[in-house]
C-alpha cells in the first residue's frame, strides 16, 4: 500500500469514529493500566497515550486495538490530580510494558510509509515507530487554549461542527519521520533552540539552527535524546504531533528536550518524498504539500497560538492546520 492510501485510511477512519463516536478523537488522554501481576492495582499513563489507538478498530487494527484495550482499566480523562504513572513502553517497575509480544510494541505496516526505512529509526522498532502525526494546527504550545487551534490536543474532542473553516480545508494527518541518530544528518531530531525567542520569532530562531539553506535536514546545534515518532503510543508532542509553522522537511525546536505544559516548540512534517509531504485532510482526501507553502508571518509580539480561535500567523500552511481560524487556505 502506497503513502498516500494509507494516509487515506487514517482520515476515512475518523470519519467512520465520528459516525459511532459523535466526535473525533482527543490527541491523547489519561488511560489507566494492570499491572504486570494481572491488574489488582492500577497505573496510570500519564497524557501519553495516543488518539491513533483510538482509531485503530476503524482502520482494520482491530487485533491490536484489542490487544491494547485488555490491559486497560479505564480511561479516566478528567483525573489530573494523581502522580504520575511509568510509561508503558518502559520498564518501570512493569517489566511486562518492555517484553517484544507486549501490544505496544511491534511495527504496524499501516502506519509506516514505505519511504520511512529501518535505518531512519536508529533501533527504535521495538518501541514501534509511527510515519503519520496528528496535527496540531499552528500551536506553539500546550496549554489547554492552544489545544483547541488544531485537529488533535490534549483533552481536547472536536467534531464535525467545531471545524468551521471547512473539512476540505484542514490537516488531520501529515507525514513526520522518525528519527536518525546520525548526528549532523537529522530527520527528525528535536533540537533545542533559544527558549527566549523561540515563542515570539519560531521561524527565524528556528531556521538558525540550519547549516546549509540547500539542504534543510542539515543542522548545527545539539541533538537531544528525544527522538521523533520512534513511538505510536507516545504523544508528547516530538513524537506524535506536527505542527503548521516551520514549512514541511524544516527543522524541530522547541525550548526544551522535557515535555509539559511549559514546553513549546515547532515539531515540523518530514518525508522521504522530493518536494514536500502527504497530508490527510478531514474531509478524507490526501494532498501533496510542498516544502516551500507559504508560511510568511510579519512577526509575533507575543504568541496568538495561546489563543483558541482566530487567525493563523503563519501563512496558509498555518491556515491549514487551524479548525476555526477562518483564513483562506488557497494554494
Amino acid at each position: 500500500m502506497q503513502c498516500t492510501n494509507k494516509i487515506k485510511q487514517l482520515s476515512l477512519g475518523l470519519h467512520n469514529y465520528h459516525d459511532v463516536k459523535a466526535g473525533f478523537p482527543a490527541g491523547s488522554h489519561y488511560w489507566w493500566f494492570k499491572t504486570e501481576d494481572g491488574g489488582t492495582s492500577q497505573v496510570r499513563n500519564d497524557y501519553y497515550f495516543s488518539g491513533l489507538i483510538q482509531l485503530f478498530p476503524f482502520i482494520e487494527l482491530n487485533a491490536r486495538y484489542d490487544g491494547i484495550a485488555s490491559l486497560v482499566l479505564k480511561s479516566d480523562e478528567l483525573d489530573h490530580a494523581s502522580a504520575k504513572a511509568p510509561c508503558p513502553w518502559q520498564g518501570g517497575g512493569n517489566a511486562a510494558w518492555t517484553r517484544a509480544n507486549y501490544p505496544i510494541h511491534g511495527n504496524i505496516d499501516a502506519l509506516l510509509c514505505p519511504s520511512d526505512t529501518k535505518a531512519d529509526v536508529a533501533g527504535a522498532t521495538s518501541n514501534a515507530r509511527t510515519t503519520y502525526s496528528m496535527s496540531r494546527g499552528d500551536a506553539i504550545t500546550r496549554d489547554a487554549t492552544s489545544n483547541k487551534r488544531g485537529m488533535f490536543g490534549y483533552f481536547n474532542w472536536q467534531n464535525m461542527s467545531s471545524v468551521t473553516d471547512g473539512t476540505s480545508n484542514t490537516i488531520a494527518f501529515s507525514e513526520a519521520i522518525a528519527y536518525n541518530a546520525t548526528k549532523g544528518v537529522v530527520k527528525g531530531w528535536l533540537v533545542v533552540a533559544d527558549g527566549a525567542n523561540l515563542k515570539t520569532t519560531p521561524l527565524t530562531t528556528c531556521g538558525s539552527i540550519v547549516l546549509n539553506t540547500k539542504d534543510r535536514k542539515l543542522y548545527t546545534g545539539t541533538a537531544t535524546d528525544q527522538p521523533r515518532c520512534s513511538r505510536f503510543a507516545d504523544t508528547r508532542c516530538y513524537m506524535g504531533f506536527f505542527n503548521t509553522v516551520n514549512q514541511p522537511n524544516s527543522p524541530s525546536c522547541a525550548n526544551t528536550n522535557t515535555d509539559g505544559t511549559a514546553t513549546y516548540g515547532v515539531w515540523s512534517a518530514s518525508s522521504n518524498h522530493s518536494g514536500g509531504v502527504n497530508c490527510g485532510l478531514v474531509d478524507g482526501s490526501v494532498r501533496f504539500i510542498s516544502d516551500t507553502v507559504n508560511n510568511t508571518t510579519s512577526g509575533l509580539s507575543a504568541a496568538p497560538q495561546e489563543v483558541a480561535t482566530g487567525n493563523s500567523e503563519f501563512g496558509v500552511w498555518g491556515a491549514y492546520g487551524t479548525v476555526d481560524g477562518g483564513e483562506s487556505t488557497a494554494l
